[in-house]
């Protein structure tokens, strides 16, 4: 992919020649915003003389070519700096190529790009569809600027303040979804703190000498079967209650351990 700065270049030549300060603004962001979203783009027109639109109204007319426009020298907005034609850089003019693989036809992502920046499009025009076309009126016809009105120039300064905002809004929603992913972060860590949290107490829980085995310990301890208390956790007790649960810790039955090991002993010195 190629990097934005070079994307760029493949259009300045046509952008500086756009007159109208917000449609040429409006140019370079849709641009930009396009790569942003994965789609390289290329504008192919922008400003058009009287002379040009004659030339290019006679293709397939007059000259060879296929017909490409209705409009006549003065009929096109693209004679008044407030129209652009684009072109996919990869893709090209096919509407359906989806190069940046989103599932989402890139043509499909520029249009949606250039109406959010106060574009209006040729593909929703009902007769002779100027796909690859992008224009901005400021609510003036075509026969109102052949008849020498312009934007004026709150129009003109009302459009770029809108065009501006959206990238205000841009990083408001990416400041939202950033603080969405540092909340969700938080929650999930606060979760395995309160599950690490709780494995430390079970931890503890079993390392410390439970409250009802004080007595059972000390008495362990004077029979001599265990030579501290204090390094017995809550396992050692458990096992030790069931030991005397059993009958294990009487002294008949550690008497019968230790003459079983004493005859042990004296047949392994046999």
């Amino acid at each position: 992919m190629s990097t934005l700065t070079e994307v760029q270049a493949k259009s300045a030549p046509i952008i500086s020649q756009i007159q109208n300060e917000a449609v040429r603004l409006a140019t370079l962001k849709l641009i930009e915003r396009c790569y942003k979203r994965g789609v390289e783009i290329r504008i192919t027109q922008g400003f058009r003389t009287t002379e040009e639109q004659n030339a290019l109204y006679a293709q397939g007319r007059t000259t060879p070519g296929p017909i490409v426009t209705n409009a006549r020298g003065g009929q096109s907005y693209h004679n008044y700096s407030l129209a652009i034609d684009f072109v996919l850089i990869k893709g090209g003019y096919n509407m359906q190529y989806d190069g940046d693989s989103d599932g989402i036809a890139d043509w499909v992502e520029v249009v949606t790009e250039a109406k959010a920046l106060g574009f209006a499009w040729g593909g929703d025009w009902k007769s002779f569809k100027d796909d690859p076309h992008f224009e901005m009126s400021f609510g003036l016809s075509l026969a109102d600027l052949r008849s020498g009105k312009r934007p004026s120039s709150t129009q003109i300064s009302k459009a770029i303040s809108q065009i501006n905002a959206l990238d205000d809004k841009e990083e408001e929603r990416m400041s939202e979804q950033l603080e969405k992913k540092l909340d969700e972060f938080k929650k999930a860590a606060e979760a395995q703190f309160t599950a690490l949290d709780e494995k430390f107490k079970l931890l503890e829980k079993r390392h410390a000498v439970p409250a009802w085995a004080d007595k059972l310990l000390s008495d362990m301890k004077q029979k001599n079967l265990i030579t501290s208390t204090n390094d017995k956790g809550y396992d050692f007790s458990t096992i030790a209650q069931m030991m005397k649960n059993a009958g294990m810790l009487e002294k008949t039955f550690l008497d019968h351990v230790a003459q079983i090991n004493k005859g042990e002993h004296k047949n392994e010195s046999k």
